[in-house]
């Protein structure tokens, strides 16, 4: 038979040329030749999968060269060529950009992989088994470095890119998405991720009754079905459009079927870390329900060797619990963490300190998942009756009693901004005025409310006699709460309101919202997306069954712009009507919203390529040169 040299023999040889000649340059540098190890690494990688692509491509009678990522390119057409066999015909496919750094670690002359990333969380999370627990502190672990999503927002353009996913279809009716899953995707464990491992997370895990997931079922309310087409490509059926359904079908954490499936409702329920999933890092053992992390330990993870990508910089991962706040700022100065949440007084002192800013970081900047600091009312009943603040009236009231330009000076050093409601920047009326401060008219709406003074002895009582008595709940540790709790005590007294004061750990603070347990307390929301969706906190859907309405706040008005907004598509009038719900929360007051506060972070000097983007922080980015490792 004739042998023959073709276009796939040459195309192989340039590649494998290319790789030879990589290694020879890399070889010649000894002296930088440790750092650039893991960089040869990365690239052989890419090259190595760049020839798969060619040879599937030629297989499929493609013989153009491939453009950068995964995709194609036809040649003359211009267009890329990816295989769409699993799409629906005539249905447009959506080929993101894969998810990853924005600024690429190894372009830098001290770049190396390895070393481990201390972050000093403030308060402890209960526990880190997915979807049991909407936590900030459980989302940093679970949904950031140890589970993928099919999609991502990217880091400096808030763009969805793929993650899990490398292609999608959208019903322009907003009715179905298809997902064309990875091929190479897999789990820690070395299993792949398919479309039974979605279905599973949705139908089978969150919307499971004997699983404690009911704050994340009102995320995903509108997803109908999710149905397997074949081993990697899955397709969301959803109740109605939404003009979320395509970010809420993108965006949830997917877990593997093989190893949740093996545990019961009960365990899943009483497990604090039964956590696996197909990102960078893992627990070093799998999680079982007899060895598995328990607050307050430490949380550890190590680096995942089955990650499907090419892998982050850092090998590990610690998070460490200092609820103190001087006592979480000495562990980071002397060297026990690299990143911290500080208080607005701790950046304001050290953003000034020369010599500190030499070694560290001080940063603060609004992002996607900043949000607003609140003092949440009681709206319904506590014990079977009706608090003071099932009144609207009383709860303007206490806004215009309290400074709030003043409690941004005072206690947040003038970072925050004063906020009107539950929106992100850019979402929402942008005419709407904060209330000003007005001790007097707050003493007018409480008149009108039938709160007076009515024995002379200069407190508020209501009709049947009762004192104006309410208690204030702020955690320990808390930066600002324990501020907020003495301003608060010392302008009820001027109107004849009395507040008592109670502290508890962060650790409580479920417990008494799911038992609507309180008159008032103070917390802050995150947002997670660029455009808010404010049916799970405000909806009076959500109060039944542990929701996150627990402030119990119900406004059939409020509801039925929520009900319409969510189905709205269009961008426009979609944007009008959260306007319209926004002066409702405006009027209504069912939150006191105090400000819109920024991230404050600390970030040890050693950790290299940080930056503050629209999303947060890029950890997949981070590095740590080696003569910083320990």
């Amino acid at each position: 038979m004739e042998s023959r040299f073709g276009l796939k023999d040459f195309v192989l040889m340039v590649l494998v040329l290319g790789v030879g000649i990589t290694v020879v340059l890399a070889m010649v540098q000894d002296d930088r030749k440790w750092n650039k190890l893991s960089v040869l690494e990365s690239e052989m990688k890419r090259q190595s999968s760049t020839l798969g692509d060619i040879k599937r491509a030629l297989e499929n009678g493609v013989v153009s060269m491939p453009s950068s990522g995964s995709a194609l390119d036809a040649g003359s057409s211009g267009k890329p060529l990816r295989d769409e066999s699993w799409a629906r015909p005539g249905a447009v496919v959506t080929w993101p950009e894969p998810w990853g750094p924005a600024s690429d670690p190894t372009q830098f002359d001290d770049y190396a992989r390895g070393g481990t990333l201390t972050e000093i969380f403030e308060g402890i999370p209960k526990k880190l088994t997915p979807f049991t627990l909407n936590d900030v502190y459980i989302s940093r672990v679970f949904t950031e470095v140890v589970c993928e999503s099919l999609a991502m927002y990217a880091s400096d353009d808030l763009q969805l890119q793929g993650w899990l996913a490398e292609a999608w279809q959208y019903d322009p009716d907003g009715m179905w998405l298809r997902v064309k899953i990875y091929d190479a995707a897999r789990f820690s464990d070395g299993m792949p991720v398919t479309a039974e491992d979605v279905r599973y997370t949705y139908m089978d895990y969150i919307f499971n009754p004997e699983i404690e997931s009911q704050e994340y079922v009102a995320q995903v309310e509108n997803v109908k079905d999710v149905h397997v087409i074949s081993e990697k490509v899955v397709e969301f059926e959803f109740v109605k459009p939404a003009f979320d359904n395509l970010v809420t079908a993108l965006r949830f954490p997917i877990i593997p079927k093989h190893y949740y499936e093996q545990f019961t409702p009960s365990q899943i329920n009483q497990s604090t870390g039964l956590l696996i999933g197909s990102g960078p890092w893992r627990f070093e053992q799998t999680p079982t329900p007899e060895n598995q992390w328990t607050p307050p330990q430490p949380i550890v993870l190590v680096r995942n060797e089955n990650y499907w990508r090419d892998p982050p910089p850092i090998d590990s991962f610690r998070y460490t619990f200092i609820q103190n706040n001087t006592a979480r700022l000495t562990a980071f100065d002397n060297g026990d963490g690299d990143i911290m949440r500080a208080t607005p007084n701790q950046h304001s002192i050290k953003s000034e300190d020369p010599n500190w800013l030499a070694h560290n970081h001080a940063l603060a900047w609004p992002n996607m998942r900043s949000g607003y600091a609140i003092i949440a009312w009681n709206c319904g009943e506590r014990n079977g009756r009706a608090t003071p603040f099932a009144d609207k009236r009383v709860r303007l009231a206490m806004t215009h009693l309290l400074d709030r330009r003043r409690i941004n000076r005072d206690f947040y050093e003038g970072l925050a901004v004063v906020a009107t409601g539950p929106f992100p920047p850019g979402q929402g009326d942008p005419t709407i005025e904060p209330w000003p401060y007005d001790v007097d008219r707050a003493r007018e709406l409480l008149n009108e409310a039938g709160w007076v003074d009515r024995d002379g002895d200069g407190r508020l009582e209501n009709e049947r006699g009762d004192e104006f008595i309410f208690e204030f709940i702020h955690t320990t540790g808390s930066s600002v709460g324990p501020k907020i709790a003495k301003y608060m005590s010392d302008q009820g007294q001027k109107v004849g309101i009395s507040v008592k004061v109670r502290i508890v750990d962060w650790s409580m603070i479920e417990s008494i919202r799911d038992a609507r347990d309180f008159d008032s307390l103070i917390q802050a929301w995150s947002w997670t997306s660029p455009e808010d969706d404010p049916y799970q906190l405000f909806h009076s859907s959500q109060i039944a069954n542990q929701g996150d309405n627990w402030i119990q706040y119900s406004n059939p008005e409020a509801d039925r712009v929520m009900d319409l907004a969510k189905t709205t598509i269009d961008f426009d009038t979609r944007a009008e009507l959260w306007a319209e719900f926004h002066r409702i929360m405006h009027d209504d007051q069912p939150y006191m919203f105090l400000l819109q506060v920024p991230w404050i972070r600390f970030v040890s000097g050693r950790v290299k390529n940080v930056h503050t983007y629209p999303v947060g922080f890029n950890k997949w980015e981070m590095y740590i040169p080696v003569e910083n490792q320990r």
